[in-house]
């Protein structure tokens, strides 16, 4: 009985499936330029042959493919990029599946057209199988800011006014640039450097796939940086104002001819932010009662400069190379006032301290990235390999005037903490397309961060300078990370499904150098991912997905000792840590409307 109604619902869906494909057409291809580049956010729309009226239309995927489904009927096809000359064609069939294969448009001055007429636009947001993609060109109040200022429009990320980042509640978030670790995206002040007219668009990964590195509980933020596809020499220039102040100029230029493009950007930032807190405390122990009032306030000053150049060459119509090199540096004077009032727990005033400090903050990084990509005569298949080097120096010295209103003497104390970061990275991937909708990935990596923290503390006792053991030490942290994955997905209709496993072997190593021998942990883990996606109209895409994640202990988490600043806020680490592992499900859902959007 069971096998006879399942037998019969198959029928009735074949049936129907077949039905609907005779009364539907469906159009796929894939948009190039005339270099043989993808061309992703391409236009293709559809029109009446009889009066040219659209009747449809989508936008190509990042690797430049589209699929289009339309009632069963006779079309005009318009392909259409800006900068590029449009491309017109009637189809020659009006039912089934057409196969256009690869689309290739041709550089120009694009249509001549005495109106200006809208054939399309991107969605602001948009609903992928693995990944929420945000467009920052769509949003026009993400425009003459910086990435932490575009970040805080995005539904899920949150900015602190430190300019931490935040995904979903939890800092515990990963930021690249360009699906790598970048000095542009190192730290929050690094973030306020990059202005966000150099930002084409934002991926939001909550639950990365096996292509992604594993760290990050909360998830990945991928920053995807503009490059031009026009001919010749173009470029812009920009002026930022703003209130506190945040002010800066920007220009950005491109240089494209033949087989040739160069490309570079320069922004100098101004930026001084004020922000205020206050902490009440209360604590009741057998042998220990007192309350406080904490009040805190600062002013931070900061004058910054970020260069970054580079060069796309492709040597044949299947092999290209690439080169970037980066630099930033930003001076920084920085006031902090503490104050505590101090009372006893029946609420009787006690005292009260005061402490200031002025900081100077000096930063330097530089970085170089070479990349070769080779593409083969099977569409869509491509072999990317890149090596990545970075230098990063980040040296903080302060002053403390501190005084208490029960003890005579003012206290001046002085500290230094001094922090350089290296990092090489080398990473290759191989995309191998199965069929039209099918692909398998696969990729190697390898991570060598090194960190050597120098700190530094004394105190004017009469007229000498005295230091403490305690807060003066040298402390490195060095981190590989050896990574390797295989994934696969595939489209059914409105259906995407993509599963991975990615294994990662960790060895990290610290030495504090008032302590005799190093401390070093090893692990290997794996890390199996899922993810499906369902686009049940243009309105409506729901997702599914399951990841594995860990977090391993940084340097701040193993350092043993104390970088002083204040008697009242220490942290200590543990060099015993072991990685923290996560298991994350989760279901989401983007509606799409003319006006706005919603992501649940």
């Amino acid at each position: 009985m069971i096998k006879t109604i399942a037998t019969s619902v198959l029928a009735t869906f074949i049936a129907g499936t077949a039905f609907a494909q005779e009364q539907s057409l469906l159009i796929k291809g894939i948009v190039k330029d005339d270099q043989g580049e993808t061309l992703p956010y391409a236009t293709i729309t559809i029109h009446n042959p009889t009066d040219s009226i659209m009747i449809s239309g989508v936008a190509s995927q990042e690797d430049g493919s589209f699929e289009l489904a339309v009632p069963a009927e006779q079309y005009l096809l318009q392909i259409s990029f800006f900068g590029m000359d449009s491309k017109w064609m009637r189809l020659s069939q009006s039912a089934g599946t057409i196969e256009l294969g690869t689309v290739k448009l041709e550089t120009g001055g694009g249509d001549r057209l005495n109106d200006v007429v809208v054939v399309g636009y991107r969605d602001q947001m948009s609903l992928h199988i693995d990944k929420r993609v945000y467009n920052v060109g769509s949003d026009l109040s993400a425009q003459g800011g910086n990435a932490t200022d575009m970040l805080q429009n995005i539904p899920s990320v949150s900015v602190d006014p430190e300019g931490n980042v935040s995904l979903r509640g939890s800092q515990a978030v990963r930021i690249l640039i360009d699906g790598k670790i970048s000095g542009f995206a190192s730290s929050a002040d690094a973030l306020q450097q990059l202005q966000s007219d150099m930002i084409e668009r934002v991926e939001i990964i909550t639950n990365a796939s096996a292509r992604y590195e594993a760290e990050g509980e909360a998830g990945i933020i991928n920053i995807i940086l503009k490059k031009n596809v026009k001919r010749g020499f173009n470029g812009t220039a920009t002026v930022r104002g703003g209130f506190y102040p945040d002010d800066g100029l920007g220009i950005n230029a491109n240089y494209r001819k033949n087989k040739l493009n160069l490309y570079g950007s320069a922004n100098y930032n101004y930026r001084r932010v004020v922000g205020r807190s206050s902490t009440h405390q209360r604590l009741e122990n057998a042998d220990t009662a007192f309350i406080y009032e904490q009040g805190y306030k600062h002013v931070r000053k900061k004058n910054s400069v970020s260069v970054n150049a580079g060069m796309d060459y492709s040597i044949d119509t299947k092999n290209s190379l690439s080169f970037s090199l980066g630099y930033r540096q930003g001076l920084g004077r920085n006031e902090y006032d503490r104050s505590y009032d101090n009372s006893r727990i029946n609420g009787d005033f006690v005292s009260r301290d005061e402490r200031f400090e002025d900081q100077t903050e000096k930063e330097n990084m530089i970085e170089a990235t070479l990349g070769y990509s080779r593409k083969f005569n099977r569409e869509g298949a491509e072999w990317k390999t890149s090596a990545r080097w970075m230098h990063d120096k980040d040296f903080e010295d302060s002053d403390y005037d501190e005084y208490s209103s029960i003890a005579p003497d003012y206290i001046i104390e002085r500290s230094n903490a001094h922090i350089t970061q290296q990092l090489v990275l080398l990473q290759s991937d191989f995309i191998w397309p199965i069929k039209t909708t099918a692909r398998l990935e696969a990729g190697v990596r390898a991570q060598v961060r090194d960190f050597d923290n120098k700190f530094g503390y004394s105190r004017l006792v009469n007229e000498d300078w005295v230091a403490n053991p305690r807060y003066n030490d040298r402390f490195n942290y060095e981190e590989q990370v050896y990574a390797a994955y295989l994934q696969g997905g595939n489209t059914y209709g409105k259906l995407g499904m993509q599963m991975g496993l990615r294994a990662e072997y960790s060895e990290v190593y610290t030495r504090q150098y008032s302590q005799a021998g190093d401390n070093s942990r090893s692990y290997l883990n794996f890390f199996p991912s899922l993810s499906l996606s369902y686009q049940q109209n243009k309105q409506q895409t729901y997702q599914l997905s399951y990841s594995r994640r860990i977090r391993r202990p940084g340097q701040w988490d193993l350092m043993p000792f104390m970088k002083f600043g204040d008697n009242r806020t220490m942290r200590v680490g543990n060099p015993n840590l072991d990685p923290e592992l996560t298991d994350s499900y989760e279901a989401g859902m983007l509606n799409t409307w003319v006006k706005g959007s919603l992501l649940s």
